[in-house]
């Protein structure tokens, strides 16, 4: 209850990124082990060719706060966290839609650089966000309840994932 009261401590916005983050982050850490069986159990690909693929987007996700980050620079947060969603959600539709590695690969990059340079954005809109709306011994602390730097939505979803994708 500690972690729900400070959550309800903050104003509305800083909630809402809040929320967003955890939504993004259980969604995420959820559906990747129904990706991982999609493409060894769906399409038949060998485990060599799934590790390729997810490896592609954890590949793909490395460095790009700075292309994330100048891109909010230049266009502002809100569209590009809506374009980052917009293009994880294309992405990870395409993986559902395609058959063939090559547009597998695309669609997994796609899916790892929509999340990483998105990631960069949302950070610096929660802080922004919390130094506009919080005093300024609080605004240093945005993300509730994020020991050591996971999220509760990577903490969440990542247990949850298999044992769902176990009961089918």
């Amino acid at each position: 209850m500690q972690v729900l009261d400070k959550y309800r401590s903050f104003d509305r916005p800083v909630q809402l990124l809040l929320l967003n983050q955890l939504t993004i982050n259980l969604g995420f850490y959820m559906l990747i082990p129904y990706l991982a069986d999609h493409l060894s159990q769906g399409l038949g690909l060998s485990v060599l060719m799934v590790g390729l693929i997810l490896g592609v987007r954890n590949f793909s996700q490395q460095g790009m706060f700075l292309v994330g980050g100048s891109l909010a620079d230049r266009f502002g947060y809100k569209p590009m966290i809506v374009a980052g969603c917009a293009l994880r959600t294309g992405g990870l539709a395409l993986i559902g839609l395609v058959d063939n590695v090559p547009a597998l690969v695309v669609a997994s990059a796609a899916t790892g650089f929509a999340g990483r340079g998105t990631r960069a954005v949302r950070r610096r809109s929660r802080c922004s966000a919390s130094r506009r709306v919080l005093p300024s011994d609080r605004a240093a602390r945005p993300a509730v309840g994020v020991p050591g730097g996971r999220s509760p939505g990577s903490r969440a979803g990542s247990p949850r994932g298999p044992r769902r994708a176990a009961v089918r």
